[in-house]
């Protein structure tokens, strides 16, 4: 192992047990198995595959750190950047070792949507305006919300389970963003 990322690695695990425990008034962090590492300022960025590639931060003593390449870039689960929360998931489940995607998460709770809005035409990187929106259970699965096959068979399954929800939704099962999203969270207000 080459010195400097030997020395790299001994701040960073310095670094990230001097956050800990701490909760700073900070607009940035990001999350790994470890704990949480607060930043000034923090950067990120990620390869076709979505896995990172590299991640630039100020640390809360003013120093600069860039981490590039596998070996340097820890796992990190979660990016908070400026009230937008960002995590790692696997956008085709039965793969996750092969495709991953940092997604905006956009209703927190026992269950958990996410939403990309754009995707991008492969051919000639054009915006093609679809969104992509997933809903990650309890159990560590994700659903593709706008796919009629999975809101029949295992979303709204698993919803009606609970009583208090049953009771009290009124509602259709829609797979329109806002709809849906209202639909999760008087989920997780009721069912926990």
């Amino acid at each position: 192992m080459k010195k400097e990322n030997l020395i790299l690695i001994v701040y960073l695990f310095s670094f990230c047990n001097l956050c800990h425990g701490q909760n700073p008034k900070t607009k940035y962090y990001y999350v790994t198995k470890k704990g949480h590492c607060f930043c000034d300022t923090l950067s990120y960025s990620t390869n076709i595959q979505g896995f990172l590639s590299e991640i630039n931060f100020v640390d809360l003593n003013g120093k600069s750190v860039k981490m590039e390449g596998k070996e340097n870039v820890p796992n990190v689960l979660t990016f908070y950047l400026n009230g937008i929360t960002t995590d790692k998931i696997y956008t085709i489940p039965d793969k996750p070792s092969k495709y991953t995607k940092y997604i905006e998460r956009v209703v927190d709770g026992k269950l958990r949507v996410y939403l990309r809005l754009q995707e991008f035409d492969a051919i000639d990187g054009s915006a093609m305006g679809l969104y992509k929106f997933y809903l990650k259970m309890p159990d560590e699965t994700f659903y593709q919300i706008n796919d009629k096959g999975n809101m029949n068979k295992y979303i709204k399954p698993y919803l009606l389970k609970c009583t208090e929800f049953a009771n009290s939704f009124k509602g259709d099962f829609s797979m329109q963003r806002e709809p849906f999203m209202e639909t999760i969270r008087l989920y997780n207000s009721l069912c926990q």
